[in-house]
């Protein structure tokens, strides 16, 4: 092999590797997800249209435990008095309103369990929550980008929709 043939090959293989090197990211550490994290917006990866989170929803990770709350914004408020007032049917029905929409979609959620970290999979599994399906399920967030102010993770929801969503939260504490 001549020179000129060592000197191609070398810049090449520098050339081709030069992208893996710079593209693998270490794996996250769970001590690096402890903490507080406010969801800031959500990208729908097939249409790649970007929403803002309407409202507040925390996530919070402990060493082995997992709670998250939120609340969208314009989310009913009923006077105390008038609400004693209703009947129990009433109540019942206000009560729903508070948490769900007419379409069923949520306006409040809360659920909490376990997590686990698997290379770059942050698995949660819920032991109680509102939305009661998914109860006992493996829930799997893919990190894609963990630093000391930012997490974002892809989800994808059940098989009926096939729509990957990308989250963006910002780290609260």
């Amino acid at each position: 092999m001549t020179r000129t043939h060592r000197v191609l090959t070398v810049g090449c293989a520098t050339l081709f590797a030069t992208p893996i090197f710079l593209g693998a990211q270490k794996a996250p550490k769970a001590e690096d997800l402890r903490g507080t994290w406010q969801v800031v917006s959500s990208k729908n990866l097939k249409t790649g249209e970007v929403t803002q989170r309407d409202g507040t929803e925390w996530m919070q990770l402990t060493r082995s435990h997992f709670t998250v709350v939120g609340m969208n914004n314009g989310r009913p408020a009923f006077n105390e008095a008038k609400y004693d007032s209703l009947s129990a049917a009433d109540k019942i029905k206000i009560d729903h309103d508070r948490v769900f929409r007419d379409d069923g979609s949520q306006i409040f959620v809360a659920r909490g369990g376990t997590w686990r970290l698997a290379g770059n999979e942050l698995h949660e599994t819920p032991v109680m929550a509102i939305y009661a399906p998914i109860i006992g399920t493996d829930q799997v967030l893919k990190i894609v980008r963990l630093d000391g102010r930012s997490l974002v993770v892809q989800l994808t929801p059940p098989a009926t929709t096939g729509t990957v969503f990308e989250v963006t939260y910002r780290r609260v504490d």
